[in-house]
């Protein structure tokens, strides 16, 4: 039985680079629903769902054995939410106290339809510096480092959106170890994201995750961890707000007797905390196809939403040149 990364599941990235000359080509897609939040630590309903539904591809190409270019991308949907607070309300929203969320729900809803756009998409490197042997049980694991720029996508950044609305990169380190004996393998990795959003508001974010799978014939199981913790960014459950401390545009901080409020309800800047479960199940092809299936749970946070996930992920591996 090959040894799989399950990254789709587990890590920022595989610490299992492909093979010299293989291309591997993944294709997901990713539904996700909510209608409550932590603001701050206060934990609320929004009066409405919103629901992003995202298709996803990626590729890695194997340029040596241990060195491969990745690279990704994807269109999603958003649907329902709140739309980005520009004017005074007629029910007397500015009237309601900061952090909370009867002040949030006075905003105007997203029109019917939806906040559609091209994903932010990612290319960059990775190496493997250290790579296992399987059959030893007291082998070194895995290890490999990485590097990519984030591009950001075309949607709009309201308050809920399908990113962050911001250029950077991001580079971390993945670890891998599988025993082939048990058949059981570990998945774990650490990544770091700088983005530069609007006058450098948009906050950095720590990843991490880490996770364990188990195969059955050519079927196999998995749960894992995973957290962001953003090093930088304002704080909604934290007052009072600065006017515009970041001099951001007027169009973002709306009339200056509302710019604290517009501040705290606009997605630009926001620090966001989050920890989630995830359990999944997939199957290998004899051809090395892994067909790949998930649900994520957020279960604790800071300025994030209560979010449920389900993903569907297949990787096919090519072997386009030779190994010579």
């Amino acid at each position: 039985m090959a040894i799989i990364g399950t990254s789709q599941a587990m890590a920022q990235q595989s610490a299992y680079v492909p093979n010299k000359g293989e291309l591997q080509t993944s294709f997901g897609t990713v539904y996700q629903d909510y209608n409550s939040a932590w603001q701050g630590k206060t934990f609320g309903e929004y009066p409405r769902t919103t629901t992003i539904q995202e298709y996803l591809v990626s590729i890695s190409y194997g340029i040596t054995d241990d060195l491969s270019l990745d690279a990704s991308t994807g269109y999603g949907t958003l649907t329902g939410g709140l739309s980005r607070a520009s004017r005074p309300n007629p029910n007397g929203c500015w009237n309601q106290p900061l952090n909370t969320f009867a002040g949030r729900q006075c905003q105007d809803p997203i029109p019917q339809g939806s906040r559609d756009g091209r994903l932010d998409s990612t290319v960059g490197l990775r190496y493997r510096a250290i790579r296992e042997d399987s059959e030893r049980w007291n082998s070194l694991p895995s290890i490999a480092i990485y590097g990519a720029a984030i591009i950001k996508g075309d949607y709009e950044p309201t308050p809920q959106a399908l990113g962050n609305g911001a250029n950077g990169f991001k580079t971390g380190v993945a670890l891998g170890r599988y025993w082939q004996e048990i058949s059981f393998g570990v998945n774990a990795g650490l990544e770091y994201q700088y983005l530069k959003g609007p006058q450098d508001v948009v906050p950095n974010n720590l990843n991490g995750s880490v996770g364990i799978y188990k195969f059955l014939g050519q079927y196999f199981v998995s749960s894992g961890y995973q957290f962001q913790h953003s090093q930088s960014g304002w704080d909604t459950g934290k007052g009072p707000f600065p006017a515009n401390p970041d001099n951001l545009p007027a169009d973002l901080v709306g009339p200056p007797d509302s710019r604290d409020y517009n501040r705290m309800l606009n997605a630009v800047g926001r620090k966001e905390n989050w920890q989630s479960w995830q359990l999944g199940a997939g199957y290998v092809t004899e051809g090395g196809t892994v067909i790949f299936a998930s649900y994520t749970d957020v279960f604790d946070g800071r300025n994030t939403a209560d979010r449920s996930t389900w993903q569907l992920n297949v990787t096919v591996p090519n072997q386009l040149f030779h190994r010579n």
